[in-house]
């Protein structure tokens, strides 16, 4: 046996929307547009139903209201924190032009933060050959 329990019912395939089906892309237009504006006058499920109803679109409410919502919480941003755990560190690489006694010439610069209990403890370095031969001279 694959399954030991058998699995739930599952859709194949999404439900039909005949109502609010053909106004699915002006839902996402007028979601798109709020965007642009501040929160207080964004448009709330209730106002897009209203607007779809002049124009003579749109399902019933709720149809249109569980639209919103899955649309708002698609195009949701997601942020996750940067943390670094004691003993952990922060590395960047660089590379930059340096004006050495009037002469130009590369720099490749390696920038280093490290978290130790007392806080963050940067260091920065340059050098004149390639950063990975630099960076494991360090």
């Amino acid at each position: 046996m694959a399954h030991p329990e058998p699995l739930g019912y599952r859709l194949r395939e999404r439900r039909p929307k005949p109502k609010v089906g053909p106004c699915l892309e002006r839902i996402a237009q007028i979601i798109e547009e709020d965007k642009a504006l501040p929160k207080k006058q964004r448009h709330t499920a209730k106002r897009v139903y209203e607007r779809l109803r002049e124009m003579g679109d749109g399902g019933k409410y709720t149809q249109v209201k569980e639209t919103v919502r899955e649309l708002l919480r698609v195009k949701q941003e997601v942020f996750l924190p940067l943390v670094h755990r004691v003993g952990e560190a922060q590395v960047d690489f660089k590379y930059t032009l340096a004006k050495v006694s009037s002469l130009g010439s590369h720099a490749f610069n390696v920038g280093l933060r490290s978290k130790k209990l007392s806080g963050w403890r940067p260091m920065h370095s340059s050098f004149a050959v390639n950063i990975k031969v630099a960076f494991s001279s360090i």
